[in-house]
Protein backbone atom coordinates (compact mmCIF):
# COMPACT_ATOMS: atom_id res chain seq x y z
CA UNK A 1 0.00 0.00 0.00
CA UNK A 2 1.44 3.40 -0.90
CA UNK A 3 2.21 5.42 2.17
CA UNK A 4 -0.22 8.15 3.12
CA UNK A 5 2.38 10.90 2.72
CA UNK A 6 3.12 9.77 -0.84
CA UNK A 7 -0.56 10.00 -1.70
CA UNK A 8 -0.89 13.44 -0.10
CA UNK A 9 2.27 14.79 -1.76
CA UNK A 10 1.21 13.73 -5.23
CA UNK A 11 -2.57 13.92 -5.02
CA UNK A 12 -2.98 17.40 -3.52
CA UNK A 13 -1.32 19.17 -6.46
CA UNK A 14 -3.07 16.91 -8.94
CA UNK A 15 -6.45 17.52 -7.33
CA UNK A 16 -5.85 21.25 -7.45
CA UNK A 17 -4.64 21.05 -11.04
CA UNK A 18 -7.44 18.70 -12.03
CA UNK A 19 -9.88 21.48 -11.26
CA UNK A 20 -8.26 23.60 -13.97
CA UNK A 21 -8.55 22.74 -17.61
CA UNK A 22 -4.94 22.51 -18.82
CA UNK A 23 -2.53 20.04 -20.38
CA UNK A 24 -0.19 20.14 -17.35
CA UNK A 25 -2.92 18.89 -15.02
CA UNK A 26 -3.72 15.96 -17.30
CA UNK A 27 -0.02 15.09 -17.49
CA UNK A 28 0.31 15.07 -13.68
CA UNK A 29 -2.80 12.94 -13.41
CA UNK A 30 -1.62 10.40 -16.00
CA UNK A 31 1.93 10.08 -14.69
CA UNK A 32 1.39 10.13 -10.93
CA UNK A 33 -2.21 9.74 -9.86
CA UNK A 34 -3.76 7.43 -12.44
CA UNK A 35 -1.54 4.45 -11.52
CA UNK A 36 -2.60 4.74 -7.86
CA UNK A 37 -6.26 5.16 -8.74
CA UNK A 38 -6.03 2.26 -11.18
CA UNK A 39 -4.65 -0.01 -8.47
CA UNK A 40 -6.90 1.15 -5.64
CA UNK A 41 -10.02 2.86 -7.02
CA UNK A 42 -11.03 1.70 -10.49
CA UNK A 43 -12.79 -1.42 -9.22
CA UNK A 44 -15.53 0.85 -7.84
CA UNK A 45 -14.91 4.11 -9.76
CA UNK A 46 -13.70 3.09 -13.22
CA UNK A 47 -15.22 2.46 -16.62
CA UNK A 48 -17.01 -0.76 -15.64
CA UNK A 49 -18.48 0.36 -12.31
CA UNK A 50 -19.22 3.82 -10.93
CA UNK A 51 -20.40 3.90 -7.33
CA UNK A 52 -22.15 7.23 -6.69
CA UNK A 53 -21.73 7.93 -10.42
CA UNK A 54 -18.09 8.78 -9.71
CA UNK A 55 -15.33 7.94 -12.16
CA UNK A 56 -11.68 8.47 -11.38
CA UNK A 57 -10.22 7.25 -14.65
CA UNK A 58 -9.64 10.67 -16.24
CA UNK A 59 -9.08 14.23 -15.15
CA UNK A 60 -12.26 15.37 -16.91
CA UNK A 61 -14.34 12.80 -15.04
CA UNK A 62 -12.77 13.78 -11.72
CA UNK A 63 -13.69 17.40 -12.45
CA UNK A 64 -17.25 16.27 -13.23
CA UNK A 65 -17.61 14.80 -9.72
CA UNK A 66 -20.28 12.41 -8.51
CA UNK A 67 -24.05 12.43 -8.18
CA UNK A 68 -23.44 14.16 -4.85
CA UNK A 69 -21.59 17.05 -6.48
CA UNK A 70 -17.98 18.09 -6.97
CA UNK A 71 -15.20 16.12 -5.32
CA UNK A 72 -12.42 18.63 -6.02
CA UNK A 73 -12.25 22.30 -5.10
CA UNK A 74 -9.80 24.49 -7.03
CA UNK A 75 -9.77 27.24 -4.41
CA UNK A 76 -9.50 24.90 -1.42
CA UNK A 77 -7.87 21.58 -2.32
CA UNK A 78 -7.29 20.67 1.33
CA UNK A 79 -11.04 20.49 1.84
CA UNK A 80 -11.78 18.59 -1.37
CA UNK A 81 -13.94 15.54 -0.75
CA UNK A 82 -11.55 13.39 -2.78
CA UNK A 83 -8.49 14.39 -0.76
CA UNK A 84 -10.38 13.96 2.52
CA UNK A 85 -11.42 10.44 1.54
CA UNK A 86 -8.13 9.14 0.19
CA UNK A 87 -6.16 10.41 3.18
CA UNK A 88 -8.61 9.34 5.89
CA UNK A 89 -7.54 6.75 8.45
CA UNK A 90 -11.22 5.82 8.91
CA UNK A 91 -12.10 3.02 6.50
CA UNK A 92 -15.79 3.95 6.68
CA UNK A 93 -14.97 7.50 5.54
CA UNK A 94 -12.79 6.25 2.69
CA UNK A 95 -15.33 3.64 1.60
CA UNK A 96 -18.84 4.52 2.81
CA UNK A 97 -21.63 1.98 2.43
CA UNK A 98 -23.03 1.72 -1.09
CA UNK A 99 -25.84 4.19 -1.70
CA UNK A 100 -24.37 7.04 0.32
Amino acid sequence: MPCRHFIICFSAPAILLSSWNCKASESVYVSRIQPLFQERCYACHGSLKQESDLRLDSGNLIRKGSRNGPITLANSPDTSELLQRITSDDIDHRMPPVGK
